[in-house]
């Protein structure tokens, strides 16, 4: 657990998951104010994430300047979700 005001690396987190098992944590967002919220975070398909990293999103994202890198890329296998509702 991550100690109160202290930074949480969600992408660090996503990393420790293997399996397609929704993770569920309750987080604080805010800068001048915290608000406790829920982040759900689920993996998605793996052909659902290859389309999202297919060489043609790659090349259309070159086409504007840009070049995902691989922290970048990584998000394609995830769904966050942030919602104030807390069970």
């Amino acid at each position: 657990m991550t100690p109160p005001g202290s930074w949480f690396d969600l992408h660090a987190w996503l990393r420790t998951a293997w399996d397609a098992t929704p993770r569920e944590r309750v987080v604080q967002l805010g800068y001048n104010e915290r608000v406790p919220c829920r982040l759900l975070a689920m993996r998605v398909p793996e052909r659902v994430a290859q389309s999202a990293a297919s060489p043609r999103a790659l090349d259309h994202a070159r086409s504007k300047g840009r070049t995902p890198s691989d922290r970048g890329l990584a998000w394609c296998d995830w769904t966050v979700l942030v919602t104030k509702c807390r069970t």
